[in-house]
C-alpha cells in the first residue's frame, strides 16, 4: 500500500515534471518566436522608413539640379521638359513623405518632419520666383537668387532629411540591440530550465537556437548595408560615388541601359570610365573634375558609352556633389538618361535642313517663305540677288515692304482675303507686280503664291522671277 502510494507520488511527480517541461518549452519557444517576429517587423519597418527618407533626399537633390537647369537652359522646349521633371520630382517627394507620416514615428522623427515641412514651405516661394525669372529670361537675377537663397534654403531641407535618416539609424540600432538582448535573455532562461530538466534536449535546443541567432544577425547586418543603397523603381540609371572609399554604386537600371545584368558590372569607377567613347573622354573628365573642385553648380555631360553589343549609345549624365565644411567634395550622386534616339533625330533634322537649303540656294527663281502675317521667314540666294539685299536684312519684315505702292497694298489685300475666305484665285496663279530693289529701283516681277501647313502653322511660298529683260524685248 505504501509502495503503491509512492509510485503514485513518483508518477505524479514525473507527470508534473513533464507538464512543467512542456509548459516551459512552449512558453520559451513562444517568447522567442514573438521576439523574432518583432525583429522581423522592426527590420521591415526600418527598411520602409529608410527607403522613403532616401527617396525624399534623392528627390530634393534632383529638384535642386532641375532648378539649376531651368535657370541655365535657353531652349524653351527643353526648359518646359525640365519643368515637368521638376514637378514630377515634387510629387514623388510628397508621396514619400505621406507614406512616411503614415508609419509609427518617434517624437524626434515627427519634429524633424515638421521642421522639414516648414523649411520646404519657406523655400517654395523662392523656387517659384526663380522659375518665373528663368522663364522671363532674367538669367542674371535667377542665378543670384539661386546661389544666395534657393540653394542654401534647399540645402537646409536636405540637411534636415539627412538628420532624420541619422536619427532613424540610431533608433533602429538601439531598438535592435534591446530586442536582440531580450531575445538572448529569453534564450538563456529557456536553456537554464531545460538544462535542469534534460541536458540532452537542452543541448540540441541550444545548438538550434545559436544557429538561429547567427542567421538572424547575419541577415540583419546585410539588410542594414542595403538600406544605404535603397533605390527602387527609377526609370533613369542612378549612380552614387563615395570619394573617400572610391566605391561607386551603379543601379540595376544603369547597368541594363548598357545591356548588362546587375552582377556583370562591379562597383568600381573604371567600369564607367573604360566605356566612355575616346572622343568624349577628355571633356567628360574635365567637366567632372571642374564640378568636384567647385567650379560648377552641378555636373552635366552628354557622352557616348559602349554598349554590350559593341555599339556606342548617347547618354545624358547629371550629378551633384556633397561637400564638407571646407568645400571639399566627399560624395557625388546622380542619374543617367539614354538620349540616343534624340541625338539621331537631331542629326537627321540637321541633314534634312542642309539638303533643303542646298536646293533652295541653287535654283534660279527667288523663293521666299512667309507666315500668315506676311512676315519673311526664309530668303534664298536668288532672292538676295534679285532684290539686292541680304537675307538677314529682310528676315522678320513683311514681304510687301519689297513692293512699291500700289502693289504693296495689292499683295496685303489679296493675302487677307484668302485668309478670310480660305480660298481665292490669288493662290496658285501667276501675278505680275512691281518689285523694289534695296536702292529704290522698281522692276517688274512675276510671282506665284502657294500655301502650305507646317507644324499646324499656315505658311505661304512665294516664287518670283525678274521679267525686266522680257519686258525690254517686248517693248523693243
Amino acid at each position: 500500500m505504501h509502495t503503491q502510494k509512492s509510485k503514485i507520488i513518483i508518477a505524479g511527480g514525473f507527470a508534473a515534471l513533464i507538464i512543467f517541461m512542456i509548459g516551459v518549452t512552449v512558453a520559451g519557444l513562444s517568447r522567442m518566436v514573438t521576439i523574432n517576429q518583432q525583429i522581423d517587423s522592426l527590420n521591415k519597418e526600418q527598411h520602409n522608413k529608410t527607403t522613403l527618407s532616401y527617396t525624399m533626399r534623392l528627390a530634393a537633390r534632383e529638384r535642386m539640379i532641375s532648378l539649376i537647369l531651368i535657370t541655365n537652359i535657353v531652349d524653351p522646349f527643353e526648359k518646359d521638359d525640365e519643368m515637368l521633371r521638376f514637378n514630377t520630382l515634387g510629387t514623388k517627394f510628397a508621396n514619400a513623405r505621406i507614406k512616411l507620416l503614415s508609419m509609427p514615428l518617434a517624437d524626434s522623427e515627427k519634429a524633424l518632419l515638421d521642421k522639414q515641412s516648414q523649411l520646404t514651405a519657406a523655400v517654395r516661394p523662392l523656387q517659384e520666383k526663380l522659375i518665373d525669372l528663368a522663364f522671363f529670361g532674367e538669367t542674371g537675377h535667377a542665378h543670384k537668387l539661386l546661389v544666395e537663397q534657393a540653394i542654401p534654403a534647399q540645402d537646409k531641407v536636405i540637411a534636415t532629411l539627412e538628420e532624420l535618416h541619422d536619427i532613424q539609424e540610431v533608433a533602429y540600432d538601439r531598438t535592435l540591440s534591446t530586442t536582440v538582448l531580450t531575445y538572448r535573455e529569453a534564450y538563456i532562461l529557456f536553456m537554464a530550465f531545460l538544462g535542469v530538466i534534460i541536458s540532452i534536449v537542452g543541448g540540441i535546443v541550444a545548438f538550434l537556437v545559436i544557429k538561429k541567432i547567427s542567421s538572424i544577425e547575419s541577415v540583419l547586418f546585410k539588410e542594414k548595408e542595403r538600406y544605404a543603397l535603397a533605390v527602387r523603381g527609377a526609370n533613369d540609371g542612378l549612380w552614387d560615388w563615395d570619394l573617400i572609399t572610391n566605391q561607386i554604386y551603379f543601379s540595376p537600371r544603369w547597368k541594363a541601359m548598357l545591356g548588362y545584368e546587375d552582377h556583370e558590372i562591379g562597383n568600381k569607377l573604371e567600369e564607367w570610365i573604360k566605356r566612355i567613347h575616346p572622343d568624349d573622354s577628355e571633356k567628360t573628365m574635365a567637366d567632372l573634375t571642374a564640378h568636384l573642385n567647385g567650379h560648377t553648380y552641378y555636373y552635366e555631360s552628354e557622352q557616348r558609352l559602349l554598349h554590350k553589343d559593341g555599339s556606342y549609345r548617347y547618354f545624358s549624365i547629371r550629378g551633384l556633389a556633397m561637400r564638407d565644411e571646407a568645400g571639399k567634395s566627399y560624395r557625388i550622386a546622380g542619374s543617367q538618361s539614354d538620349i540616343t534616339e534624340r541625338k539621331l533625330i537631331e542629326k537627321q533634322s540637321v541633314q534634312n535642313e542642309t539638303r533643303v537649303n542646298a536646293v533652295l540656294n541653287n535654283v534660279f527663281e527667288a523663293i521666299i517663305t512667309i507666315d500668315q502675317n506676311s512676315i519673311i521667314e526664309t530668303f534664298n540666294h536668288a532672292a538676295e540677288k534679285m532684290f539686292e539685299c541680304k537675307s538677314d536684312e529682310v528676315l522678320g519684315s513683311k514681304f510687301s515692304d519689297l513692293l512699291p505702292d500700289p502693289y504693296k497694298k495689292y499683295f496685303e489685300q489679296n493675302i487677307n482675303e484668302h485668309l478670310e475666305a480660305e480660298k481665292s484665285s490669288f493662290i496658285g496663279t501667276n501675278h505680275e507686280v512691281m518689285g523694289q530693289r534695296k536702292r529704290g529701283v522698281a522692276f517688274p516681277i512675276e510671282l506665284v503664291v502657294s500655301e502650305m501647313w507646317l507644324d499646324e502653322e499656315r505658311k505661304f511660298i512665294i516664287i518670283a522671277n525678274d521679267i525686266s529683260e522680257l519686258k525690254n524685248k517686248l517693248s523693243a
